[in-house]
C-alpha cells in the first residue's frame, strides 16, 4: 500500500477531506486506462498542530487495506466524504463501500442492496440541499442518496 520509490507515480484517482481536516487518497485506475499502471489502496494524511511559524506544517500518512475494510476488489475511483465523517469509496465493478475511519470494516452497497449498477462512475456530493445529495451515477443508472445507509 503505498510502498514506493521516491518519484514514482502513485495513480492518485480520488480524493476527499473529511470534516476532522484529514485528507483522503484512492489509487486507482478506470479500467479503459490501463497504461496507468499498479493501484495502492487507500491513504489518509494528518496535519500536525504546530505553534511554530517558522517552519512548514508537517503531517504524517497513514495505508489501508481497502480489501481489509470490507471492499472485494483494491481499485478505487471515487471517495467522498459525508458530513458525519464516513467516507464512500467507489470501485469500478463492485459498487460501493461506506466506512467510518477507524472501524474495523465497513459496509457494502450493491445492487442487491438497492444500486442501480455496479460500475461506478464520477460520484459527487450536492450540498445546496439539507441534508445534501451524494450522487452516484453507475453502468445502470443513477443513485442519489438524501441519507447514505
Amino acid at each position: 500500500m503505498f510502498e514506493v520509490a521516491q518519484g514514482q507515480p502513485v495513480n492518485i484517482h480520488a480524493t476527499a477531506v473529511t470534516p476532522d481536516g484529514v485528507v483522503w487518497f484512492g489509487s486507482g485506475e478506470d479500467l479503459r486506462e490501463q497504461w496507468r499502471g499498479q493501484t495502492f489502496g487507500l491513504a489518509s494524511y494528518t496535519e500536525r498542530p504546530t505553534t511554530d511559524t517558522t517552519r512548514p506544517p508537517s503531517g504524517h500518512f497513514d495505508y489501508y487495506d481497502p480489501i481489509a475494510l470490507g471492499a472485494i476488489e483494491y481499485n478505487i475511483l471515487e471517495i467522498q466524504a459525508l458530513d458525519d465523517g464516513r467516507l464512500v469509496l467507489g470501485f469500478p465493478t463492485s459498487g460501493l463501500l461506506v466506512w467510518t475511519p477507524g472501524d474495523v470494516k465497513g459496509h457494502r452497497l450493491t445492487v442487491a442492496e438497492g444500486l442501480p449498477g455496479q460500475k461506478i462512475g464520477r460520484m459527487t456530493t450536492d450540498r445546496m440541499h439539507s441534508p445534501p445529495l451524494l450522487m452516484v451515477p453507475t453502468d445502470g443508472g443513477l443513485a442519489v442518496f438524501r441519507d447514505v445507509p
